[in-house]
């Protein structure tokens, strides 16, 4: 609801018809701008659009309130949120799922027999996921039952019949996705069977998958952090592929989409995060300040600044 604006333009280019000019937006937001190009001799035209103005880091504000767990020797590790006013939160050192109510903002906790809690995710009935790494397990937590259901890895060596499951995520089936960092390979619980029904080896040996994403057509993305590759599973015909720079990536260990589909990659000991283009099959390497920071986990804010946690210093 700005009235219009007269802005001077300058011919930029002699090869196609193209004008320059500036103007000044007075606060961050998405802004609906309607350009006329008023002629002398043809028609005018006009076209419009929405532009994103960011802040500078300077200016984006946010408060925050911290809560201490009612024990001191948890250990949170992740916090998942189920879109019902609830935040869950794994425990790396004790077999417990920690509850947590915006409502009322209280903790309680839900245990049972295992080791810990690592990396979790959400069903399509809302059953908590989570892996139980040191104990090659993954289990659920049903809280509308407020049981639990622990599923042991099966035996894949003659040597050990233990795995590493590192991550599981959910797939549009409501399949359980885990990856065994130790075992290059992927597997594939069928909720409707009770069994492990994929057992996806990868291409590259001693690839470590760490990492599991999915994507908008229902495939698997996932990272290999010994190897230094991402890779992707088709969804209909589980076929892998591999994607690497010229430079393997440095221990990648987090994945995330942004809101145009590229894929943004951690790399733990890079330091720093990269790009990756699906479509060209690029690579953008983003070197992080500080080269102790070990970048780990990310978020993308409404701005689209893409966030990451440095895991072993305060920033």
């Amino acid at each position: 609801n700005i009235s219009p604006i007269e802005i001077s333009t300058i011919q930029s280019s002699n090869e196609v018809t193209e004008f320059e000019g500036e103007a000044t937006f007075g606060f961050a937001g998405t802004w609906q701008i309607e350009i006329e190009a008023q002629r002398t001799q043809t028609a005018n035209e006009s076209v419009i659009f929405d532009v994103l103005v960011k802040p500078t880091l300077s200016e984006i504000r946010t408060e925050i309130t911290e809560y201490d767990f009612p024990e001191d020797e948890s250990a949170p590790l992740y916090p998942l949120y189920d879109g019902d006013n609830t935040i869950w939160i794994s425990d790396a050192q004790n077999p417990k799922l920690w509850k947590f109510t915006l409502d009322d903002r209280q903790f309680s906790s839900h245990e049972f027999f295992g080791i810990s809690t690592i990396f979790l995710d959400i069903d399509h009935n809302g059953k908590i996921w989570f892996t139980d790494t040191p104990n090659s397990k993954i289990g659920n937590f049903d809280p509308n039952t407020e049981k639990f259901e622990i599923i042991e890895i099966p035996s894949l060596t003659m040597k050990t019949p233990y795995s590493i499951p590192i991550a599981l995520k959910v797939d549009s089936d409501n399949n359980i996705w885990v990856a065994l960092v130790d075992r290059d390979m992927l597997l594939v619980y069928s909720q409707d069977s009770k069994e492990f029904e994929q057992f996806l080896r990868l291409p590259t040996s001693e690839s470590g998958p760490s990492a599991l994403l999915l994507d908008d057509n229902g495939n698997m993305w996932f990272a290999e952090s010994f190897a230094g590759k991402i890779g992707v599973v088709d969804s209909k015909t589980f076929e892998i592929t591999e994607f690497a720079p010229d430079t393997p990536l440095d221990e990648p260990f987090a994945l995330l989409f942004d809101k145009s589909g590229s894929l943004w990659i951690a790399e733990h000991i890079g330091p720093g995060i990269t790009k990756f283009d699906p479509i060209l099959e690029t690579f953008d390497h983003v070197k992080a300040p500080n080269p102790e920071s070990l970048p780990f986990g990310m978020a993308i804010d409404k701005y689209d600044n893409i966030w990451f946690g440095q895991h072993v210093i305060d920033e």
